[in-house]
């Protein structure tokens, strides 16, 4: 906001992702409330959507801002000009001054080299009985005659490729500085998980336990092939009073081939197992700068890179500046140079973002390039936990259900995987050892009411409307098993409630043909033949001879049910993918609205905020 006297000018950047139905909801009502206070909102609202790049909005916005005030004279016009030609693009490092300083440093980086030469000729000896097991990459695949100047990930567009002006970020300021010892360390040696560094939904400590089970739900062949997994949670169970709706966190490692291949790319894969010092740059002019909470000071650099960052994530932007400074071959560096440039951010979204890359991936696509590992622990996000919803309600042996996605190597990833978690859970068997925490409980519990007699009470009269294609079912069947128990404890009261009431409890379930992914229905069967629930509605959107079918449009062909329980105060619970499911289906709801209702469509999306609000209107979704 720019003040002038009693009047000011406003100017509003929303930050969002268009997978959730509120997306750039806060934005907007903050520009609807000070333009009521007076505010006179100068440019167009910016909306950022972090599904496409949140640069791909946010850099025009900012130049726009430019623009803006360099034309009312608030900024003068060499001004951007002066503040690109003063940040050189190259890092900055204060020299070191003090004799200890320069001792310590000459003997890490003697260190150093002493690893990267054992790396080089432990590479060359055949007689080497032990080598570190290394990711291997997919043979490239070939263009077609005629394609060699179409676009990639290692080649830029000719335009792009050919401009001599790119605008490049100023690389991030360094402030970490570390050392080796020759101290051997085990891989984990006793630490607290990531340095018992604390996350929002954190609502306890890791906790070994055994997994008792493990199926396979789908055909094999399925497009997406659904496992289940069983874990007993055992003396443990006082520390996970987990009701219907809950989730556990699932501690997963890093792939031990990718670790080891980023490490010798780095150079010091020989000594991954020695103790590893992490400290704060004595010389840094970094404001602020401190160790990342989740990295132990003394751990292996195995440890941190198997535990604690994120190798898998698609690299940011800087994680590019940082690598170009790291490469050796001049065509390469030229090549991360666009891609982290305000030029090429089209290209970076295209073949880098969206293509999913990983941090391996472009190490095999730039081979020349030797990352500094104090950098990439400086710039990798931290690796989280992965939430699985609870599917079963039956004390200390707890399901969860997964679903398994395949990523080929193709459009710049460089080998086939599968999810990071899904497959550290394929691996698993039965009686092995897992780690998990306790997730703090979010709105998706049925009821969503803070006391148990309530809970127990409502759920004999509350109508019901679940919805969860494929693993979104997962949570509903703990919502059933609770409720089963609730009938098998206390028969009579169930049964006259339920007479009283007629209370209606729907769920309906997506997948692509009942017969290859119809997950639990002999179990969801049963529930309805206890009485459990009202009706069962499957939609099945690739089955053979039938009509395409969501769960959406299934909620359509039952509207005047669904619209009657929504007036008797039904409680509507979603869970599935984000990207398509719940958009869709908040969409499908407002039409309905619209539709039976006579609300405009302003009024139909209102009212069901207001129901969110109510908790009556509850998802639990992933991207």
């Amino acid at each position: 906001m720019i003040f002038r006297g009693e009047s000011f000018k406003l100017l509003v950047l929303g930050l969002g992702d268009s997978n959730y139905s509120a997306y750039q909801g806060f934005p907007n009502k903050l520009d609807n409330i000070l333009q009521d206070f007076g505010a006179e909102r100068v440019l167009e609202r910016g909306e950022a959507d972090d599904q496409v790049g949140l640069e791909l909005a946010v850099e025009p916005w900012i130049d726009s801002v430019f623009k803006f005030l360099q034309s009312t004279g608030e900024l003068p016009q060499s001004a951007e000009a002066e503040a690109e030609q003063n940040s050189a693009w190259k890092l900055h490092f204060n020299p070191i001054k003090s004799k200890e300083d320069k001792e310590e440093f000459a003997r890490m980086e003697e260190t150093r080299k002493s690893a990267r030469q054992e790396d080089s000729d432990a590479s060359d000896d055949e007689t080497v009985n032990k080598k570190p097991r290394l990711l291997k990459a997919s043979p490239r695949l070939t263009l077609q005659s005629g394609d060699q100047s179409e676009s990639s990930l290692s080649r830029g567009d000719g335009s792009l490729s050919s401009d001599p002006n790119l605008r490049v970020p100023v690389a991030p300021e360094p402030f970490l500085a570390s050392g080796v010892t020759h101290v051997k360390l085990p891989v984990d040696h006793g630490l607290k998980w990531q340095n018992g560094a604390q996350f929002p939904g954190l609502a306890g400590e890791p906790t070994p336990v055994k997994i008792v089970g493990t199926a396979l739900l789908t055909e094999e062949s399925a497009k997406k092939p659904k496992y289940e997994f069983v874990i007993d949670l055992a003396d443990h169970l006082d520390a996970f009073p987990y009701q219907p709706g809950d989730a556990l966190y699932v501690i997963v490692p890093n792939r031990e081939d990718e670790v080891n291949f980023i490490l010798s790319r780095t150079g010091l894969l020989p000594l991954a197992d020695n103790e590893f010092k992490l400290f704060v740059h004595p010389e840094t002019t970094r404001a602020g700068a401190a160790l990342p909470s989740h990295i132990p000071p003394n751990a292996s650099l195995r440890y941190i890179f198997t535990y604690c960052l994120d190798i898998r994530r698609v690299p940011s932007r800087p994680i590019l500046r940082a690598l170009a400074d790291g490469a050796k071959d001049g065509n390469e560096r030229r090549r991360l140079m666009e891609l982290c440039s305000a030029q090429g951010l089209n290209e970076f979204t295209q073949f880098v973002r969206k293509s999913g890359v990983s941090l391996a991936d472009l190490l095999f696509t730039f081979p020349s390039v030797q990352p500094s590992v104090d950098r990439l622990i400086e710039l990798l996000p931290r690796l989280m936990p992965r939430a699985y919803s609870v599917a079963s309600f039956r004390g200390r042996r707890v399901r969860f259900v997964y679903s398994v996605l395949t990523f080929t190597a193709e459009e710049g990833r460089r080998y086939e995987r599968k999810g990071l978690a899904t497959e550290y859970l394929l691996s698993k068997r039965v009686g092995d050892t897992i780690q998990v925490i306790w997730k703090e409980p979010s709105r998706f519990r049925f009821p969503p009411i803070p006391s148990p007699l309530a809970a127990a009470e409502a759920l004999l009269t509350t109508p019901l409307v679940m919805i969860g294609p494929g693993t979104g079912i997962g949570p509903f069947l703990s919502f059933c098993q609770f409720m089963l128990k609730q009938k098998l404890q206390d028969p009579q009261t169930f049964e006259q409630t339920a007479n009283a009431s007629k209370v209606q409890r729907l769920i309906f379930f997506g997948c692509r043909d009942r017969t290859k992914d119809g997950l639990y229905l002999d179990e969801l069967e049963a529930y309805v033949r206890e009485g459990i629930l009202s009706e069962l509605i499957v939609c099945e959107s690739e089955a053979e001879g039938k009509t395409k079918q969501y769960v959406q449009n299934g909620i359509e062909e039952m509207k005047e049910k669904i619209l009657a329980l929504v007036d008797e105060k039904a409680l509507i619970f979603c869970c599935g993918d984000a990207k398509g499911m719940s958009v869709d289906l908040f969409s499908t709801f407002c039409k309905l609205l619209e539709e039976n209702k006579g609300l405009t469509k302003a009024e139909a999306v209102e009212h069901l905020k207001e129901l969110k609000n109510q908790n009556r209107y509850v998802e639990d979704v992933w991207s």
